[in-house]
């Protein structure tokens, strides 16, 4: 059992670190579409939607060490009890 546990965690933190090297390398692109925008009049052609879809790839490669580590638990309860409060809070002004 702990052996599966080091392999998921191994394999969570590989993917965060493709995350982070992905979302580094997209910086650059992004630099160099605007230089290229700005001193040669031209674009890289199709940075809009690289980028789009990377950080959708991104998200999505980032979220196994997410729910691994904990720390999704908040953001997952924090509007769930903010729906709470206001129904109660809707119920005392109604009633």
């Amino acid at each position: 059992m702990l052996f599966i546990q080091n392999l998921i965690d191994r394999i969570t933190k590989s993917l965060l670190v493709i995350a982070a090297v992905l979302a580094f390398l997209l910086c650059f692109l992004v630099v160099a579409d605007v230089l290229g925008r700005v001193l040669f009049n031209s674009p890289i052609k199709g940075t809009t939607e690289l980028v789009s879809l990377s950080i959708v790839i991104i998200c999505f490669l980032q979220t196994g060490f997410a729910i691994r580590s904990g720390g999704c638990s908040m953001l997952i309860c924090l509007p769930v009890n903010w729906v709470l409060e206001a129904n109660v809070l809707w119920q005392q002004l109604v009633l």
